[in-house]
């Protein structure tokens, strides 16, 4: 098994801070959802606790999930015990979707991506600016040291195989969904080249991603177009009331306001913080890009 643990893999040591602010930056993206949504959760439990219910579990489980998503957040916004709180959300990407988002394939995909990203989160830990590198001991956090020997046999190179996989599926969805559209697309008044295109680069990229070839420029493609979803055809300003509405009125919208765009954005920029810890850390080892040693930007 590949030691992933406390290294930046083919980066040099000159380039550690802007790393550092790209991993934080990254932390930042995938944990913003669960602290808002842990938030909004706190403020009105009842909107969940029915919808809970309406899935045939006990509404309770609202009560659990606050602190889940509030806790872990923070914790992985602050690089603080960062491989447990990748492990639980992580988890919570899978479960929940799977439970709730079954008819909903964009989100679904989303929220896979996202635990693609918490299981790199998982295997290479939060980067050089967090508690974890700060105060953890030899720069790990409690949970790698207490099982250090536990970790030796984790197949963390097959692990990361699994969080690229996850990480394409919103592409190769959203691929799919977009050639079986194209008529759609047509009548509001987008050319059918373009949306050609566009599917060659989601799908392209998405497979470069499955396979570990040239990862970091597939990466980077998909998160410009993940941005481009996530600040023009997802974004909030309107639901927010970001150019109309005093402070206190966009905080209400934040943390109570209902439906509207946020959380398509909020999952639009948690893929993006996925990709960015791929393209900063690689593929990993069972990667084409290992193999031959000759992807770009290795």
């Amino acid at each position: 098994m590949t030691d992933y643990s406390g290294r930046l893999p083919g980066l040099a040591m000159p380039y550690v801070s802007i790393v550092g602010i790209v991993l934080a930056l990254a932390r930042f993206l995938i944990a913003s959802e669960f602290i808002t949504y842990g938030i909004r959760k706190l403020l009105h439990p009842e909107n969940i606790y029915g919808l809970i219910e309406a899935h045939h579990l006990p509404g309770e489980f609202v009560y659990l999930v606050i602190p889940w998503q509030i806790g872990f957040g923070l914790a992985t916004l602050l690089g603080f015990q960062t491989r447990l709180a990748a492990i639980a959300l992580f988890g919570f990407c899978v479960i929940a979707p799977s439970i709730f988002w079954l008819n909903n394939l964009e989100n679904l995909t989303r929220d896979y991506a996202t635990a693609g990203g918490f299981m790199f989160l998982f295997v290479f830990g939060p980067g050089p600016i967090s508690l974890d590198a700060k105060y953890g001991w030899d720069g790990r956090d409690l949970a790698w040291n207490l099982s250090s020997k536990l970790w030796d046999r984790l197949p963390t190179d097959k692990a990361l195989v699994f969080g690229r996989v996850l990480m394409a599926t919103p592409f190769i969805a959203d691929a799919f969904k977009k050639a079986q559209e194209q008529m759609l697309f047509q009548g509001d008044g987008i050319s059918a080249s373009f949306v050609h295109v566009l599917i060659i680069v989601e799908s392209v990229s998405a497979l470069m991603l499955v396979v570990g070839y040239r990862t970091r420029l597939a990466g980077a493609v998909l998160i410009v177009w993940s941005l481009v979803l996530a600040f023009d055809l997802h974004s909030p300003a309107s639901f927010l009331g970001l150019y109309t509405e005093n402070f206190s009125t966009m905080v209400h919208n934040l943390f109570q306001k209902n439906g509207g765009t946020l959380s398509s954005f909020y999952k639009d920029i948690a893929v993006v913080g996925a990709l960015l810890m791929l393209v900063v850390y690689g593929p990993g080892e069972l990667a084409w890009d290992a193999r031959s040693r000759s992807g770009l930007m290795r």
